[in-house]
């Protein structure tokens, strides 16, 4: 006889908002590490996908 090992997972109430902050004042103040070293946020795009993922979470 086959056994199903069956996994209980409990519900939980999911979120009914999410906060979203503008990265209208957003800035890299120093490097933490090696790998930040040299990165440039480009404000223009990280505002253009923050409005496209704020658009997103509006429609669900």
């Amino acid at each position: 006889m086959d056994t199903v090992n069956k996994t209980i997972v409990k519900s939980r109430a999911e979120p009914r908002s999410v906060m979203m902050c503008s990265p209208k004042y957003f800035e890299v103040l120093d490097e933490k590490n090696v790998y930040m070293k040299g990165n440039v946020v480009e404000k223009q795009l990280a505002l253009q996908q923050w409005e496209i993922l704020y658009n997103i979470y509006g429609k669900l």
